[in-house]
């Protein structure tokens, strides 16, 4: 009797010790007759209560948001062409064609009407057709530009691109907007399946004109037509 009395109150004690100072809270009753008081929701956030609300975002300027620092040219560069070259990199929305017709505008040209309002590649191509401006043989010029059809789930005209340079074996440097990024291509219609010369320089670039996929073609086996600058003013 002694032993047993001596047990239960060491387990009284150590039963006291243990005790919480401040009860547990829960979320609801766990059974009838506890009362407890019910913890408030946690507020939902902002963006995912109003993100049906949220209209999409506004395409950036090129100059507004730079991808990567383009490549530096080499030998002596026009203020035209150095403008042209400060576009690569940055990024662009709309119709790679509107790209194209925005790029040249920025150069100060003053283009006709029917060409400045084309909206897509097709309506530029038709303008330049009625200005007697389409040519795919001979010499390209600075401002030129380079139309591109046949790219993987894409329509007549799907790329338009702005020249920059061309080199003594007959390779074209253009820009254009891929993907949302004004990009740096090159074309040579005489080797339209060549994606490099012996020397390692490039004659042909891939082409990526869809966001979310890469629709693309190799740029010589793809070339539509270049459209000279000169029939495109006022």
């Amino acid at each position: 009797m002694v032993r047993a009395a001596v047990f239960l109150g060491v387990a009284a004690a150590v039963s006291g010790c243990a005790r919480r100072p401040v009860p547990y809270r829960f979320r609801a009753p766990l059974v009838d007759g506890v009362a407890a008081a019910p913890v408030a929701p946690r507020p939902q956030r902002a963006e995912f209560a109003t993100s049906r609300a949220i209209t999409p975002p506004v395409p950036l300027a090129p100059e507004t948001r730079r991808r990567r620092a383009p490549r530096a040219p080499t030998g002596p560069v026009s203020p035209a062409r150095a403008a042209l070259y400060a576009l690569v990199g940055t990024r662009a929305g709309g119709d790679p064609a509107r790209f194209a017709v925005a790029a040249l505008e920025r150069l100060g040209l003053r283009l006709a009407p029917e060409v400045a309002a084309a909206a897509d590649g097709p309506a530029l191509v038709a303008a330049a057709r009625a200005r007697g401006a389409l040519f795919r043989r001979g010499p390209v010029a600075l401002g030129d530009l380079v139309v591109f059809d046949g790219l993987q789930g894409a329509g007549p005209a799907a790329l338009v691109g702005v020249v920059t340079a061309s080199r003594a074996d007959g390779t074209v440097e253009f820009i254009y907007l891929g993907m949302g990024v004004v990009r740096r291509g090159y074309v040579h219609v005489a080797r339209p399946r060549d994606r490099r010369d012996r020397d390692g320089r490039v004659l042909n670039t891939w082409l990526r004109v869809r966001r979310g996929h890469y629709a693309r073609g190799l740029a010589g086996d793809v070339f539509s037509t270049y459209i000279r600058l000169d029939r495109l003013t006022r």
